[in-house]
């Protein structure tokens, strides 16, 4: 362990195997276990022959031999369970220094519910200390409804499959006030197997169900309105219809009572005026014989005649154009008929049409 040989280790003393700076230290160690203060001193410092330090535990005793009293030591090399605690006060480091940033809070409990560790930001969240959590069991933070889901959890989940899905919950703080918390927990198993602690991360979702709920609100909004807006687009648009199909109907009863007025305007036309006019002619032909051929007055009344009946004409195309004759093969037959009753009304004279037989006309334009 020192690099030396037998020979060459019966002839050193304390002082030759351990630093000068820490001999003083190493001979009070000594002076101590003589005196029988302690059996074993733990990591003295001792010096190997090519001059590094190792260090040693080393455990002694007293002898008496050939009546002097001697003390025997025995050393254990100490550098393996030295790197050893090293590395674990390192890894503990750098466990405790992640476990005291984690931002979400951690917590492990033990199998019976009991909370064996939790991490700063978990003692912020409920408000308790580390001392006061050590002696409360989750369920203690648990309001009652969720106990039977969350045992549900850990025998159906956490139990055989070595963890859980995500779930929610809620927690209860010290001062008594209730928020959700959503959590995923995790089994640890000893080297046998057997479950032994349970750890989980816990984050409040407070502000989550804030902005979910808002947004369920603003959804709700937006549907009412949506609501209320199809709502009254289907009222405008019924009105609309409504207003439509009112002009509609008023633009038909417009262009009836037009197409009634045209009608009468041709009927009064025709039986009327034209039938003045036939009358005029008829007479202004009457006086013709009676007047001398050629005479100044005979022309004069020749002219009248002419425009008379170019008045006739044009009266009865604008009596057809405003009421024509529908085109019946029948429609011969009753205008005669009308003509000879106008006849008799105007002339104060007898005049009938007489038909021995019905006067058809199959051709539409001709019966026209």
């Amino acid at each position: 362990m020192l690099g030396y040989s037998a020979e060459e280790i019966v002839r050193l003393g304390v002082a030759n195997i351990h630093p000068p700076a820490d001999l003083p230290q190493v001979v009070a160690v000594f002076e101590a276990q003589a005196r029988g203060d302690r059996a074993t001193a733990f990591d003295i410092p001792c010096l190997r022959k090519d001059g590094n330090v190792i260090f040693a535990d080393i455990t002694s005793c007293t002898l008496v031999v050939g009546g002097r009293t001697m003390l025997v030591g025995f050393f254990a090399d100490a550098t393996e369970r030295r790197e050893v605690e090293a590395r674990l006060r390192d890894s503990e480091g750098r466990y405790r220094r992640l476990h005291e940033s984690m931002t979400d809070a951690f917590v492990i409990v033990a199998m019976d519910g009991g909370i064996v560790e939790t991490n700063t930001a978990y003692q912020a969240m409920l408000g308790y200390t580390a001392e006061e959590l050590h002696q409360l069991t989750y369920e203690d933070l648990t309001p009652a409804k969720w106990h039977a889901m969350e045992k549900r959890v850990v025998e159906e989940q956490i139990l055989p499959r070595g963890h859980s899905e995500v779930y929610e919950k809620e927690y209860r703080r010290k001062d008594g006030t209730v928020f959700p918390v959503e959590l995923r927990t995790f089994l640890i198993r000893d080297p046998q197997g057997q479950p032994v602690q349970m750890w989980a991360i816990v984050r409040d979702i407070t502000e989550r169900k804030k902005v979910l709920e808002a947004l369920r609100e603003a959804r709700d909004q937006l549907e009412l309105r949506v609501a209320e807006r199809t709502a009254e687009l289907r009222r405008a648009n019924e009105q609309l219809t409504a207003e439509v199909a009112e002009r509609v109907a008023l633009q038909e009863e417009i262009l009836l009572a037009s197409e009634r007025e045209r009608e009468r305007l041709g009927q009064n036309l025709h039986d009327g005026l034209c039938q003045l006019l036939t009358a005029a002619r008829f007479k202004t032909d009457s006086l013709l014989p009676r007047l001398e051929s050629g005479s100044v007055l005979e022309q004069r009344v020749r002219s009248i005649a002419a425009l008379v009946a170019q008045a006739v004409d044009e009266a009865r195309g604008m009596a057809r154009g405003l009421d024509p004759v529908e085109p019946l093969p029948e429609g011969l037959m009753t205008a005669l008929q009308q003509f000879a009753a106008s006849t008799s009304h105007l002339f104060n004279i007898s005049c009938e049409c007489e038909l021995p037989q019905p006067v058809l006309v199959p051709d539409p334009q001709a019966a026209s």
